[in-house]
């Protein structure tokens, strides 16, 4: 069947139609990249007899159901041909579908949460006669990127995963390590994925890291004689940014090699319009990288860079310049003649190099009355007393000792072994024990977001809460079909949820690394000093340059509009200081 593909340029129309087993896309931002993955799995679904699956992975939820969303528009029924999920999302499911074939629970237990991470470390090492880790956070972290490196299993990292065996649980770099264990170990099950999922499409690829581009290798194959499906990873070597949580766009470079990969480029910015298009380019070229080919740009955008004695003076600015988009639109001059100027909360963001940067312009907005989106930790994701014990109650799982020693955290109570009961240890009002009690009853998430519908107490933040919660529930429903709709799977998404999401009616606060994969039509990026925007840290070459790379996801968020700020004095602990700007500015015109 054929398709319209009279949108697409020569060189996305070459990536849509290529059969090559092994490819490489080389995207550039804004160069249409998503829409060429969903007209390249349209073209497999419509061509085939419909005998497997597609799966599309992505760094983020975000995209991957940025994806699901454009082919559920047009490919009706076949969408269900479609999966499309995170690399974490698609290792956890798979074990916990075939996780008893190398020895793990049923349904294994996920623990996000650092504090329930370091009281796991330190209960197993003192029940094993050993001495508490002296930081043991700090050792965690270590074990993540060393995981993440892929680097030969030293006694830690040994301890820290027989840990977790004994408690039955999984932690995010595990999960990764175990599914590829999974694959290695049970060549049934490998048959049985590799027979399902045909075509495998890896968008981001520029942030996978070793560990998880082992997994997905055992998953298609080490080598090009080996190779059982075939395969499309979509990068760009220029928005590499997570180098410190053990990405790597070296590992595009080794698939085309060990895969001899057939590699596409897509140069053409077909997202910004003329102004910001330029000053990506002029960031590319210092990144080594020619510009794209030039095109006919219907907006002239607009780009402005200002800079102000203080942070109070500078937040003030940026949130003046916010309200006026929201209120006037965008200025006539910077986007095409038939284009709508209005523009949504959601569709501008405040960017910085980091969140503390953003403080300050959060609170300004807050004040005018502007309602802004900000990442959450899972530590403040809901506010009142109830909710927190709330969710404690509904996803306590009376045979894990992880999970009891959380809740009897929360509730400030001891529940020693399975056949404690938290209700019975709760030390609350009435009104608030009858609510909980009701909640302890219910056996499924479904039944769990029942009696939190119907829970009426006026106290302090529990109204936003129990909006909170139901948001999460209508979001994850969206994305999974009733019969997959069990606690593990809510748990994770809900882990995932607090770092934000697209549903949020604000304006998007958010830093550089948070907002990549995002687009927006106003952006403003504070705090351009040296020393902030580049960190500090940046002494050398090479992390210098992974600053730049930063600084490219930057510019390139904004469709329309890109204002530049930075405050010349800062507050410091000791005073306030003078700060020189950032070298990056000197790419700006």
């Amino acid at each position: 069947m054929d398709i319209n593909r009279s949108n697409l340029s020569e060189q996305q129309k070459s990536v849509v139609d290529s059969d090559d087993q092994a490819i490489v896309v080389l995207a550039n931002a804004g160069s249409g990249k998503t829409e060429v993955v969903a007209q390249r799995v349209e073209r497999l679904l419509k061509e085939s007899a419909g005998d497997f699956k597609v799966l599309a992975l992505s760094y983020t939820r975000r995209a991957a159901n940025e994806l699901q969303s454009r082919l559920s528009n047009r490919l009706g029924e076949t969408r269900r041909s479609v999966e499309t999920n995170t690399v974490h999302g698609f290792a956890h499911g798979l074990l916990l579908q075939y996780g008893t074939w190398i020895g793990l629970p049923a349904e294994p237990g996920v623990i996000s949460d650092e504090t329930d991470r370091i009281d796991l470390l330190q209960t197993w090492r003192q029940e094993q006669g050993l001495e508490p880790v002296e930081n043991p956070l700090g050792l965690l972290n270590q074990l993540d990127l060393s995981r993440a490196l892929g680097q030969a299993e030293n006694d830690m990292m040994f301890q820290w995963a027989s840990a977790l065996a004994d408690a039955g649980v999984l932690d995010y770099e595990s999960m990764v390590g175990r599914a590829r264990e999974l694959l290695e170990e049970s060549p049934g099950v490998r048959r049985l994925i590799t027979r399902l999922y045909r075509h495998v499409i890896v968008d981001e690829a520029q942030n996978l890291t070793a560990s998880q581009m082992a997994f997905l290798s055992a998953l298609w194959g080490l080598d090009s004689s080996d190779l059982t499906t075939n395969v499309v990873l979509v990068g760009d070597d220029k928005q590499s940014i997570v180098g410190f949580a053990g990405a790597s766009a070296e590992h595009l470079t080794n698939f085309v090699i060990s895969h001899k990969a057939t590699v596409y480029k897509l140069s053409q910015n077909f997202r910004s319009a003329r102004a910001i298009a330029k000053v990506a380019e002029r960031v590319a070229q210092e990144l080594d990288d020619p510009p794209g080919r030039s095109q006919d740009f219907a907006a002239a955008g607009q780009v402005e860079s200002h800079f102000y004695d203080d942070e109070e003076s500078e937040a003030l600015a940026v949130s003046d310049w916010v309200v006026t988009i929201l209120n006037q639109g965008m200025p006539g001059s910077s986007i095409a003649p038939t284009e709508s100027a209005k523009v949504l909360p959601k569709e501008i963001a405040v960017l910085a190099r980091s969140a503390a940067a953003l403080r300050r312009t959060a609170d300004v907005l807050s004040q005018l009355g502007v309602q802004v989106s900000l990442a959450s930790k899972a530590t403040d994701w809901l506010g009142s007393e109830l909710g927190t014990r709330a969710w404690a109650i509904g996803t306590f799982d009376s045979s894990s000792a992880v999970s009891r020693r959380r809740v009897s955290r929360i509730l400030g109570t001891n529940l020693l072994s399975a056949s404690d009961n938290p209700i019975d240890h709760l030390n609350v009002s009435n009104i608030q024990s009858e609510a909980l009690r009701e909640l302890s009853k219910s056996q499924t998430p479904t039944e769990f977001m029942e009696v939190i519908q119907s829970i009426s107490i006026n106290e302090l933040g529990w109204s936003d809460d129990q909006r909170e919660l139901e948001l999460a529930w209508l979001a994850f429903c969206d994305t999974q079909p009733p019969a997959n709709r069990g606690w593990a799977q809510f748990e994770l998404f809900v882990t995932q949820w607090q770092a934000g999401t697209d549903s949020d009616p604000g304006v998007r606060l958010h830093t550089v690394h948070r907002a990549q994969g995002q687009e927006f039509k106003a952006v403003a990026i504070v705090g351009l000093n040296d020393g902030q925007f580049p960190d500090f840290r940046a002494r050398s070459p090479e992390s210098f340059k992974a600053e730049l790379r930063a600084f490219y996801v930057a510019v390139t968020r904004p469709s329309r509009l890109l204002l530049l700020t930075r405050p010349r004095q800062v507050n410091t602990r000791v005073g306030v200081w003078a700060r020189d700007e950032s070298p990056f500015l000197s790419l700006i015109e």
